[in-house]
């Protein structure tokens, strides 16, 4: 913490008095995170068709994150004696402190603060293979919504809190309790198997469509979330909710600061492809393909995020089994 600069033209006339404080982050409450994971599904199979459906629902209790701890330093002002510039001296610092005031700071603790819960549904149908093609078709489809939200205090923007530390007439900032994020993702993956028994050939070619991923987090733009106001001292200041749209706390009534609106990722697809070939020796060659029509995907847009798949890649896979003997080469 800088408790005087005098930054002078020349070099060695400039003086800086800095004040070091040591924190310890730790927190000696920390402990685990608790899972809880629920699922339940059926299958049904006729006529070679297999369709199942699953409903799960994932919650974590406890998980770790960082907490803003609030609180303050003391920090001292001091006069400095006449220089005269251009001979390369610089002032002396008068003794004791002509002053001292308060700047708030901010340590960043891990703590039990978060809950995330994920609950979703996922439906396969596999469908009966088409004898003449040889080929296969399966479908799967997934709908996943997780909601993230944590308990502990949050006082904004890192840079509206920098500039209310460094303030010398900001006498208060505004504090929220606790962060609330949303989410929706839609996948569905198209398989077409194709065999070959003869030569012992299996062709995969797979098509990942993504419908809609989506991020929300609703009270980032409400002015009137805001729980209270952090004093220069670090202490924390309810207010009322029924007070908060009152004059005399318009200078609180801000965005916490976050997503201007739900933002959302544009549908695309790519296209993947596997061929596995069978070997002597219970052996199997495989090539793949990775976005085999290095599609680029699609760039944002105005209230988007881009969605940009990683160039084609290839590989090739040989995996002998003689015997009890496995070795994978790749």
């Amino acid at each position: 913490m800088v408790n005087v600069n005098w930054f002078a033209d020349v070099p060695d006339e400039r003086l800086a008095v800095l004040t070091t404080f040591v924190f310890d982050p730790t927190n000696p409450e920390l402990g685990f995170s608790t899972g809880e994971k629920a699922e339940a599904g059926f299958e049904v199979g006729t006529g070679g068709s297999v369709i199942s459906v699953v409903v799960f629902r994932d919650r974590i209790r406890g998980g770790v994150g960082f907490r803003q701890d609030l609180t303050s330093l003391l920090r001292d002002h001091y006069q400095l004696t006449d220089s005269i510039t251009g001979n390369g001296i610089p002032p002396e610092i008068i003794e004791p402190a002509s002053g001292a005031d308060t700047v708030p700071i901010m340590i960043q603790r891990p703590a039990n603060h978060l809950t995330v819960v994920s609950e979703g549904i996922e439906l396969t149908a596999t469908l009966p293979e088409i004898p003449k093609l040889r080929t296969r078709i399966q479908v799967q489809g997934a709908l996943v919504r997780t909601d993230w939200r944590s308990d502990a205090i949050h006082v904004g923007t890192a840079s509206r809190f920098s500039d209310f530390q460094v303030s010398t007439v900001q006498q208060r900032a505004p504090y929220w309790e606790g962060v609330h994020e949303r989410g929706e993702k839609q996948l569905i993956t198209y398989r077409l198997i194709h065999h070959q028994p003869a030569l012992g050939l299996v062709v995969t070619a797979t098509i990942q469509h993504n419908l809609k991923d989506l991020l929300d987090d609703p009270d980032s733009r409400d002015t009137l979330a805001f729980a209270g106001y952090v004093t220069r001292d670090g202490q924390l200041v309810p207010v009322p909710e029924a007070d908060r749209a009152l004059a005399e706390y318009q200078d609180l009534r801000v965005a916490r600061g976050g997503l201007i609106a739900p933002l959302s990722t544009p549908s695309d697809w790519m296209l993947g492809l596997q061929v596995s070939k069978a070997l002597p020796l219970d052996g199997e060659l495989r090539f793949w393909a990775f976005n085999a029509l290095d599609r680029v995907g699609r760039y944002a847009e105005s209230g988007e995020r881009s969605r940009v798949y990683r160039r084609v890649q290839f590989g090739v896979e040989v995996n002998l089994r003689p015997g009890a003997f496995a070795r994978g080469w790749r």
